[in-house]
């Protein structure tokens, strides 16, 4: 809210507004939102180089631009960056307009151009609310459990211990029952049922099993909830475990670590729940730990000493039956890794750094996430793009066209080879052979994902074309493709290449 984002201009297209470009092409978006802080030095929510320039003139948006609440300091200089909406309403507003337009800070026509957005995203939402369907609760829940299915990354699963085929399961820890489902702040929702605890779910499934579940730890007194974790009877929990078949831990980051208008002070659990980690680790070999978290997650210090981690992300009101359903293999685990998982915080782009308190400068420029760790060489715990599934899959008949200049088909079987229904998803990348400027390694440029039966096999085509290969040049101020050799990759994850081609652009 207070700092500038300094960041340089090829940066802020290639990396930044890049995800806005995306979306604005393919949905048409009716309304973004103008942030707190300043970027290079202006209020981004009266920045008319970024509001009008970039996000209108570049990125071609013709929606409405709504501010984040009490981001405006000046409305007359927000409308004049083409800002719609000043939430929330101010007195001082009508005042700073009314000087503004006397004083030649802002026109009629930006007056009358606003007022036409305005009107016209109010005839959409009417036009939207003839159309509407709505859904009850059951098909709310549906689509949130089939989310959260998806969303969920096996990260480990040492000797196929999943999914539990045991007959006695021991179910440790606090979150199984009143599981982190969203992060805190403006991201929280709450739901209209209680959540049932994760050993029902478990019991349903595998009713002739035998679940138990101990609390183990908390995130609450008891009165209120804490910013640390209290432990409750390790003692007993390993005692479960020890006599258990498998033993399933959940834990995570809470919704006071995980929330909006500051930042984790560290990527690691909490360090009491390390300790409950690495003590039910010394007790039975049997150990799922599942994680709950809203980013990555510094894994170093157990990681090696258990024999299954499920990342669950913040999953939503189903996350417990999510969670059920993928431990027992009612559902093949799909989910892959939108970010990097370090070693440790010091291996980021941006390290351990102090803060400034006028200037958050964006030094580490394109190489952000795994273009970071790829072109640097630095190793990780998971790379972006990776997740396990309980089937295989086999790629082959790998084949590269050249369909015009600079554009090529790349095309491939993927078949699944075991006995089990699953997803896999198929990601393309292009490595940077010859540099006018310094880019990434290896960026990726096309993905989808396969859902095929035992044995199915399916021909996947990726069309790749210029916006593979282009970078935005600050000297054109436009995207710019150098000629030179490039190679096409065909991918696991970033880390593990299945195919590579060379072309010559």
């Amino acid at each position: 809210m207070y700092q500038t984002s300094e960041v340089d201009l090829r940066t802020l297209r290639e990396i930044y507004t890049k995800a806005f470009e995306i979306v604005i092409h393919k949905a048409q978006p009716f309304t973004i939102m103008g942030s707190y802080n300043a970027v290079n030095g202006i209020n981004a929510s009266e920045n008319e180089w970024l509001l009008k320039g970039v996000l209108r003139g570049d990125l071609q948006y013709d929606g409405v631009i709504i501010s984040d609440w009490g981001a405006v300091h000046n409305r007359a200089e927000a409308l004049r960056a083409s800002l719609d909406i000043m939430c929330a309403y101010a007195e001082t507003a009508h005042t700073q307009l009314k000087e503004g337009l006397e004083n030649g800070v802002i026109s009629e026509k930006d007056v009358e151009e606003s007022v036409c957005r305005i009107q016209n995203l109010h005839n959409l939402v009417q036009e939207g609310k003839k159309k509407r369907n709505a859904l009850s609760s059951e098909e709310r829940y549906r689509i949130a459990l089939e989310g959260a299915e998806k969303g969920c990354v096996l990260l480990k699963n040492e000797g196929n211990l999943l999914p539990i085929k045991g007959k006695k399961i021991a179910v440790l820890g606090e979150l199984a029952e009143k599981p982190d489902y969203v992060g805190g702040g403006a991201a929280e929702v709450l739901f209209e049922k209680p959540f049932k605890n994760l050993t029902e779910y478990i019991q349903e499934i595998a009713p002739e099993a035998d679940v138990q579940y101990q609390w183990l730890y908390s995130h609450t007194n008891c009165t209120r909830r804490i910013a640390g974790t209290r432990v409750m009877n390790l003692k007993g929990a390993m005692a479960l475990a020890y006599d258990s078949d498998v033993t399933v831990l959940v834990v995570g980051d809470s919704i006071n670590q995980e929330t909006e208008s500051f930042d984790r002070a560290s990527i690691k659990l909490d360090e009491r729940l390390e300790t409950v980690i690495l003590n039910i680790a010394e007790i039975t070999d049997k150990l799922v730990v599942v994680v709950e978290a809203g980013s990555a997650i510094d894994m170093s210090a157990w990681i090696d000493k258990v024999a299954a981690v499920l990342y669950t992300g913040f999953a939503g009101e189903a996350i417990n039956e999510a969670i059920a359903n993928i431990l027992m293999g009612k559902t093949n685990p799909s989910g892959r890794l939108s970010e990097t998982f370090p070693l440790c915080i010091e291996d980021t782009p941006t390290g351990k750094g102090t803060m400034n308190a006028y200037v958050d400068r964006y030094k580490e420029g394109v190489m952000v996430g795994y273009r970071h760790y790829v072109t640097k060489g630095v190793p990780v715990l998971f790379p972006f793009g990776y997740g396990l599934s309980y089937a295989e899959f086999a790629y082959n008949n790998f084949s590269v066209e050249e369909m015009g200049e600079r554009k090529y088909r790349v095309s491939f079987d993927v078949q699944n080879v075991s006995n089990i229904a699953g997803a896999e998803v198929c990601q393309l990348y292009v490595d940077n052979i010859d540099m006018m400027v310094e880019r990434p390694k290896r960026e990726l440029r096309r993905f989808t994902k396969l859902y095929l039966k035992a044995g199915e096999k399916q021909r996947v085509v990726f069309d790749v074309n210029e916006d593979c290969f282009a970078y935005f040049n600050a000297c054109y101020n436009r995207w710019h493709t150098d000629k030179g050799r490039y190679e096409l990759v065909i991918a696991k994850d970033v880390n593990t290449p299945i195919f590579r081609e060379k072309i010559k652009l």
